[in-house]
């Protein structure tokens, strides 16, 4: 894989993995606390959602590749670094929602 190839999948990898899992948390909390009539709406909101994080994770793992340590494998440890935190404080977030009801 060339380094064109690699910056191409970080390019379109990184914004596909970090905005999914930056909405997954207000998806969810706007379905349970204030559930929408339409189920459909939301069914097919968290599967697209579901589908692009998929896709960017699979395109980051491309882009951050260890055999060769650069600029794009920096850049896309960092990715992997802020899609950890991510999940870690929403982790946190269902476990303190979970503990209140």
């Amino acid at each position: 894989m060339t380094w064109q190839e690699r910056q191409r999948a970080l390019f379109f990898g990184a914004p596909l993995a970090v905005l999914p899992a930056l909405s997954f948390l207000p998806l969810f909390m706007a379905a349970l606390i204030a559930p929408h009539p339409r189920v459909v709406v939301t069914v097919a909101v968290f599967s697209s959602t579901t589908l692009c994080q998929l896709l960017g994770t699979g395109l980051l793992a491309f882009a951050a590749r260890i055999s060769e340590i650069d600029l794009i494998t920096f850049f896309g440890l960092a990715v992997w670094l802020t899609l950890m935190v991510i999940a870690a404080y929403t982790g946190l977030f269902f476990a303190a929602f979970a503990a209140r009801m």
